[in-house]
C-alpha cells in the first residue's frame, strides 16, 4: 500500500508536529511499504524512516506557469509526453498512491487562500484521485474563484475537519464530512517526561503580518499595553520565569520576541528567549516542562492539552475556541478579535491556572485518553477499510 501526503508547510512547529505525528501514525500501519510527501513550502519534516520519500523537487514554482496550463487543457486529452521533471513525478506519484491524505493545516482551504494548495489538488483530483483532508480548517475564502474551485475539489474528497464550524461550512455545500480532534494530540515525544519547572511558557505572534483579519487592526496596542503588564504581574507575584517560545522560523518573528522581551524586563519580569529551540521536539519539550502555557498560536494550546500543562488561550481564530472547548477549558479561552477583552477575567483564570494546576492538568489527561487521541486518528479508518 502506497500513502501520499500532499500540501505539507514546514514554516512553523504547529504543521510540523501535525504533520510528523500523521507519519508517526502512518509508520505504525504494517500494510503501508512507502510514504510519499509533497510539500507546499520549503522544507522538510523531521523524521526519517525507510518508508518516507521527501519529495522537496515537487514545486509549482519548479513545474513553471505554462507547463500547468499545458497540463490542465491537455491533459484530459490524452497529453502525456510531459517533459517537465517536477510534473511528470508528480503525476507518477499521484497516480501511484492507493491512498492521497491532504496534509493536516489551517484554513488554506478558506481565509488563507492558497492558491499552491488549491492547484496541487486540482491535479490530485484531475487524476481521478480522492483527496482524504486529514483534520483540516476548511471554510469560504471571500473569492468566488477560489471557493468555486474549491468546492469542486471537495466534492471529490472524503473530508475529516477539526471544526464544527468547518463541519457546518461542509454541509452547506451539501456535502458531508466527520469531525475529529487536531492530530497533534497523537504526537510520540522522543524525549522522557520531566517534571514541571516554574515557568511559564508564552508563545505570541505578529498577527497583522500574516493573519488576514489583523491587517487592519492595531492589536499591538492590546498586546503590550495590557496584556503583557498582566503577565508580568503575574509572574513576578509567582516567581515564574517566563520563557518566550518560538514558533514561526524567520527573522520577523525573533525581532518581534526581542521586542517583547525588552517591554516584559521593563515590567521587572524575569523572562528570557529561548533561541535554542529549533525542532518540533524541542518545541514540544519547551511547552511540557512548563507550569503554564500562554498561547497565541493554536498549536501551543494543542500541545499545552497534549502535554497535560494548564493554558491562557489569546486566540486569534475560531479553531482556537474551538480546541479549548473540545478540551472542555473554554472558559480558558480569550479572543482577541473581539472588543472589550476581558483583563479582569484574564488576570483572574491566570491565578486559577497557578492555585488549581494539578486540578487542571488531571482533568485535562482525562479528556485527552477518553476522547482526543481517538478523535486525531480517525481519518485513518480509510486504510483499515
Amino acid at each position: 500500500m502506497n500513502v501520499l501526503i500532499i500540501n505539507q508547510h514546514t514554516l512553523n512547529f504547529g504543521d510540523d508536529i501535525a504533520g510528523i505525528s500523521l507519519l508517526q501514525n502512518l509508520l505504525e500501519i504494517e500494510d503501508i511499504q512507502k510514504i510519499n510527501i509533497i510539500y507546499n513550502t520549503k522544507g522538510k519534516l523531521l523524521l526519517d524512516d525507510e518508508k518516507i520519500c521527501h519529495n522537496q523537487d515537487i514545486m509549482l514554482k519548479n513545474i513553471g506557469y505554462c507547463n500547468l496550463i499545458k497540463y490542465f487543457l491537455f491533459r484530459r486529452l490524452g497529453w502525456k509526453k510531459i517533459k517537465n521533471e517536477p510534473l511528470k513525478k508528480m503525476l507518477d506519484i499521484i497516480n501511484s498512491s492507493d491512498y492521497i491524505y491532504v496534509s493536516p493545516c489551517g484554513a488554506n482551504m478558506g481565509i488563507y487562500k492558497d492558491w499552491r494548495f488549491l492547484i496541487k489538488l486540482l491535479i490530485v483530483v484531475n487524476e481521478g484521485k480522492t483527496p482524504i483532508f486529514h483534520l483540516n480548517t476548511i471554510g469560504a475564502s471571500k473569492s468566488k474563484i477560489f471557493d468555486y474551485f474549491a468546492t469542486k475539489i471537495l466534492n471529490k474528497s472524503i473530508i475529516y475537519v477539526r471544526e464544527k464550524k468547518s463541519l457546518e461550512y461542509i454541509e452547506s455545500l451539501g456535502l458531508t464530512a466527520k469531525f475529529g480532534a487536531d492530530t497533534a494530540f497523537s504526537f510520540k515525544s522522543e524525549s522522557k517526561e520531566s517534571e514541571k519547572k516554574e515557568k511559564i511558557a508564552f508563545v505570541p505572534t505578529i498577527l497583522k503580518s500574516w493573519h488576514p483579519n489583523f491587517k487592519n487592526i492595531n492589536i499591538d496596542e492590546l498586546i503590550f499595553e495590557k496584556i503583557l503588564p498582566i503577565v508580568a504581574e503575574f509572574s513576578n507575584s509567582k516567581k515564574l520565569l517566563i520563557e518566550l517560545i518560538p514558533h514561526l522560523k524567520n527573522d520577523e518573528e525573533k525581532e518581534y520576541y526581542r521586542i517583547i522581551e525588552k517591554k516584559l524586563k521593563e515590567l521587572n519580569a524575569n523572562v528570557i528567549v529561548r533561541n535554542d529551540i529549533d525542532t518540533v521536539y524541542k518545541y514540544n519539550d519547551a511547552i511540557r516542562e512548563s507550569k503554564l502555557v500562554i498561547g497565541m498560536r493554536y498549536h501551543s494550546i494543542v500541545l499545552a492539552v497534549k502535554n497535560l500543562v494548564p493554558f491562557i488561550s489569546l486566540s486569534y481564530e475560531n479553531k482556537m475556541q474551538e480546541v479549548s472547548e473540545y478540551s472542555e477549558k473554554l472558559d480558558f479561552s480569550f479572543k482577541l478579535y473581539e472588543e472589550n477583552f476581558n483583563l479582569e477575567l484574564l488576570k483572574k483564570k491566570l491565578e486559577e491556572s497557578y492555585k488549581d494546576n494539578e486540578k487542571i492538568s488531571n482533568e485535562l489527561k482525562k479528556v485527552l485518553n477518553n476522547k482526543l487521541i481517538a478523535l486525531s486518528k480517525i481519518p485513518l479508518e480509510q486504510l483499515k477499510k
